[in-house]
């Protein structure tokens, strides 16, 4: 018995090592509007996390802030305007994200490869006509967050803010293995951005009856 448990423990450390390295090819990362189980949600939503980095809880807190961010913002354009869209943050979660351009660990080719990540994911999961989307990436194995930002999106969050966002809340990936606080920088930085939008783009309210 006691060599069985040694041996499932040694085929479990294996399956742990694996996961905490997984890659994700920016093609196989799932939809968390029309893959929501496989982003760990239980409904369609703009937050992605497959791997259960973050809990639960704050998933479900992300997801709220990003919901309200798009109801009580306005979208610049006359089509989506006129149809109530508002303003879209997504979230995406990933172990390890898998590099397009390059393998250094250099932090600007890490950098580099996080912003092309980040394109080619935005082109797949968008939904909007405006190019009012901001794609907040989270990717553990790499240490990096990136935000990337469409034109109208970036009219209002330009990268200075981008900047000044991403360095204010560098503290809570400091360890990679805190659940609770990759949470609640993620957290953090969702907020921060809606703040932006609500703030430069409140929805007017309509004068008609």
């Amino acid at each position: 018995m006691e060599k069985l448990s040694l041996i499932f423990g040694a085929i479990l450390s294996v399956l742990i090592g694996v996961e905490s390295s997984a890659q994700w090819r920016v093609t196989d990362f799932p939809h968390p509007v029309y893959q929501a189980k496989q982003c760990g949600r239980k409904e369609a939503s703009w937050i992605c996390d497959p791997n259960g980095i973050i809990s639960t809880q704050d998933a479900d807190a992300i997801q709220q802030t990003v919901k309200e961010t798009y109801d009580s913002t306005q979208c610049p354009c006359p089509e989506c305007a006129a149809n109530n869209q508002g303003y879209v943050i997504m979230v995406a979660i990933m172990p390890r994200m898998y590099r397009i351009v390059n393998r250094s660990a250099n932090v600007q080719d890490v950098l580099y490869d996080a912003r092309v990540y980040s394109y080619y994911l935005s082109q797949f999961w968008n939904v909007t006509t405006c190019d009012t989307n901001t794609l907040l990436l989270y990717s553990k194995d790499d240490d990096i967050t990136y935000v990337m930002t469409w034109r109208n999106a970036r009219r209002l969050l330009n990268d200075s803010k981008v900047q000044t966002i991403t360095l204010n809340n560098r503290h809570y990936f400091d360890d990679s293995s805190n659940q609770e606080m990759i949470g609640k920088g993620l957290r953090n930085m969702v907020k921060n951005i809606s703040e932006v939008f609500k703030e430069k783009a409140p929805r007017r309210v309509s004068s008609k009856k």
